[in-house]
């Protein structure tokens, strides 16, 4: 897992990548339907708070979040 913070030009942006086993992003509806709100909760905090919320999956590939955050 790698995990990165840096700032540019008044934001703030976090990378979060690791080498796991990863997942189809269209079972995300599903998931949360079924009471799973992890990531669709920190989708909707980053978009609040006025940023960005990047994911970047697919089975057997890892899993890449990045969030744009005002500084």
């Amino acid at each position: 897992m790698r995990v990165e913070l840096t700032e540019r030009g008044g934001r703030l942006e976090l990378g979060v990548v690791d080498d796991g086993v990863g997942f189809d992003e269209a079972v995300l509806g599903v998931r949360v339907a079924e009471g799973h709100v992890g990531i669709a909760s920190h989708r909707l905090r980053v978009e609040c708070a006025g940023g960005a919320f990047h994911l970047t999956t697919s089975p057997g590939a890892g899993t890449s979040v990045r969030v744009l955050l005002p500084a």
